[in-house]
Protein backbone atom coordinates (compact mmCIF):
# COMPACT_ATOMS: atom_id res chain seq x y z
CA UNK A 1 0.00 0.00 0.00
CA UNK A 2 1.36 3.31 -0.06
CA UNK A 3 1.90 4.09 3.35
CA UNK A 4 4.11 0.98 3.15
CA UNK A 5 5.55 1.80 -0.49
CA UNK A 6 6.41 4.99 1.13
CA UNK A 7 8.47 4.19 4.15
CA UNK A 8 5.94 5.92 6.36
CA UNK A 9 4.32 2.55 7.56
CA UNK A 10 5.96 3.12 11.47
CA UNK A 11 5.53 6.61 11.57
CA UNK A 12 1.85 6.67 10.24
CA UNK A 13 0.75 4.08 12.62
CA UNK A 14 2.63 5.32 15.33
CA UNK A 15 0.81 8.73 14.85
CA UNK A 16 -1.95 8.55 17.92
CA UNK A 17 1.05 8.05 20.78
CA UNK A 18 3.36 10.81 18.48
CA UNK A 19 0.46 13.35 18.85
CA UNK A 20 -0.43 11.79 22.52
CA UNK A 21 3.10 12.60 23.11
CA UNK A 22 3.24 15.58 21.76
CA UNK A 23 0.05 17.32 23.95
CA UNK A 24 2.02 16.08 27.19
CA UNK A 25 4.98 17.88 25.80
CA UNK A 26 3.82 20.82 25.13
CA UNK A 27 1.10 20.91 28.10
CA UNK A 28 2.71 24.87 28.83
CA UNK A 29 1.32 26.36 25.67
CA UNK A 30 -2.33 25.12 26.83
CA UNK A 31 -4.76 26.19 29.00
CA UNK A 32 -5.98 23.03 29.84
CA UNK A 33 -6.00 21.59 33.41
CA UNK A 34 -3.15 18.34 34.07
CA UNK A 35 -6.32 16.11 34.54
CA UNK A 36 -7.54 17.21 30.77
CA UNK A 37 -3.87 16.62 29.19
CA UNK A 38 -4.29 13.29 30.58
CA UNK A 39 -7.33 12.76 29.33
CA UNK A 40 -7.02 14.11 25.88
CA UNK A 41 -3.58 11.77 25.28
CA UNK A 42 -5.29 8.69 26.54
CA UNK A 43 -8.26 9.19 24.05
CA UNK A 44 -6.48 10.53 21.32
CA UNK A 45 -3.59 7.19 21.99
CA UNK A 46 -6.58 4.66 21.49
CA UNK A 47 -8.45 6.13 18.43
CA UNK A 48 -7.93 3.45 16.14
CA UNK A 49 -9.67 1.36 17.71
CA UNK A 50 -8.98 -2.42 16.59
CA UNK A 51 -6.56 -1.39 14.29
CA UNK A 52 -3.51 -1.46 16.75
CA UNK A 53 -0.88 -4.03 15.03
CA UNK A 54 2.06 -2.72 12.49
CA UNK A 55 2.56 -4.12 8.98
CA UNK A 56 4.92 -6.71 10.52
CA UNK A 57 2.37 -7.91 12.97
CA UNK A 58 3.15 -5.99 16.03
CA UNK A 59 0.94 -4.57 18.82
CA UNK A 60 1.68 -0.45 18.77
CA UNK A 61 -0.99 0.65 19.90
CA UNK A 62 -3.23 0.55 22.70
CA UNK A 63 -6.83 -0.70 22.14
CA UNK A 64 -9.55 1.25 23.37
CA UNK A 65 -11.46 -0.13 26.66
CA UNK A 66 -13.50 2.51 28.26
CA UNK A 67 -16.64 4.35 27.39
CA UNK A 68 -14.59 7.65 26.17
CA UNK A 69 -11.64 5.79 24.12
CA UNK A 70 -14.68 4.32 22.41
CA UNK A 71 -16.56 7.15 21.51
CA UNK A 72 -13.32 8.90 20.29
CA UNK A 73 -12.88 5.94 18.25
CA UNK A 74 -16.07 5.71 17.08
CA UNK A 75 -16.25 9.46 16.28
CA UNK A 76 -12.44 9.55 14.36
CA UNK A 77 -14.15 5.68 12.32
CA UNK A 78 -17.05 7.58 11.30
CA UNK A 79 -15.48 10.79 10.18
CA UNK A 80 -13.61 8.83 7.72
CA UNK A 81 -16.89 7.08 5.88
CA UNK A 82 -17.06 8.72 2.36
CA UNK A 83 -20.40 7.85 2.40
CA UNK A 84 -21.63 9.99 5.45
CA UNK A 85 -21.41 13.95 4.56
CA UNK A 86 -22.36 16.51 6.82
CA UNK A 87 -22.57 20.16 5.56
CA UNK A 88 -21.84 22.65 8.35
CA UNK A 89 -22.25 26.67 7.95
CA UNK A 90 -21.03 28.42 11.34
CA UNK A 91 -20.62 25.38 13.52
CA UNK A 92 -24.39 24.34 12.71
CA UNK A 93 -25.48 21.41 10.44
CA UNK A 94 -27.38 22.39 7.40
CA UNK A 95 -29.47 20.23 4.74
Amino acid sequence: DLVRSRGLGDVYKRQPLLMANYIKDNKEKLTLAPGEIDFLANVISSHMGPWTKDYKGNEVLPKPVNKYQKFVHMCDYLASRKFLNINFKENEIVD
